[in-house]
């Protein structure tokens, strides 16, 4: 259901833009860390963008790296990695304290 609303939105901000012009395909960034699904996206496009238009429309949904940058280290880590890197240390430190 959320991803539906989120659907809906995404379409009336389209439509919104391009006002009455005809539009058939839509390019989206979705976040890795954004909890959006990007194929639930797409699967409620289809249905939400549908009602009054002769031609199909498609969205091209592409899913984008979550980053961390360090000023200390100047370093720009991967968020996802750097959280599986957190988590095994926890499960690491857990493991031996028991």
């Amino acid at each position: 259901m959320r991803d539906l609303a989120i659907t809906r939105n995404i379409v009336e901000l389209v439509a919104h833009a391009v006002k009455r012009r005809e539009t058939h395909r839509g390019t989206f960034e979705v976040g890795k860390l954004s909890g959006v699904i990007p194929d639930a996206i797409a699967f409620c496009f289809s249905e939400v963008a549908k009602p009054g238009r002769r031609k199909e429309t498609t969205a091209d949904i592409r899913e984008m790296e979550a980053w961390t940058r360090c000023d200390s280290l100047g370093a720009k880590l991967s968020t996802p990695s750097m959280l599986d890197d957190l988590f095994r240390w926890f499960a690491f430190i857990r493991a031996t304290v028991g």
